[in-house]
């Protein structure tokens, strides 16, 4: 599931990764790459690994995989995510979602309206079926 990954609540956005950071840099790495989908600064972002009872099952953290696996799933499900609060705030504010931006923690309409993501998320919201989407990625960043 999608919050399997990625929270947005009260208390601001945690990212899930079963890999465990050995001194590659992969905290930092990962909370980039959500950071960017998300449209926010990484500072926003509280990165958890590794933890058996609340992080994804990604096998051991060897061989250069952290990046390419644990990654590749956290830049999809930010990207989802996105659109997920994108859709929200198209509904609330009553525009096309296309006319929507996410921009630093917020869904900003063009006449400067935005809900920040805490208010766009409900208990349900995330707790969708992750898919990947590889076929988003242009020009460096995820669009549907």
């Amino acid at each position: 599931m999608l919050d399997s990954w990625l929270r947005i609540d009260a208390h601001g956005i945690t990212v899930f990764t079963g890999k465990a950071e050995l001194g590659q840099g992969i905290e930092t790495a990962l909370i980039q790459v959500a950071a960017e989908e998300l449209a926010l600064e990484p500072a926003a972002i509280t990165l958890v690994t590794a933890d058996t009872g609340r992080t994804p099952n990604e096998g051991y953290t060897a061989g250069s995989h952290s990046m390419q696996d644990s990654g590749t799933a956290i830049m999809n499900a930010a990207a989802q995510a996105r659109e997920l609060l994108i859709g929200v705030a198209s509904e609330r504010l009553r525009r096309p979602a296309g006319e929507l931006k996410a921009e630093q923690g917020a869904v900003v309409a063009p006449d400067g309206r935005r809900i920040v993501y805490a208010d766009l998320v409900s208990d349900q919201t995330l707790h969708v079926r992750a898919e990947p989407r590889l076929s988003w990625i242009h020009s460096g960043s995820l669009s549907p």
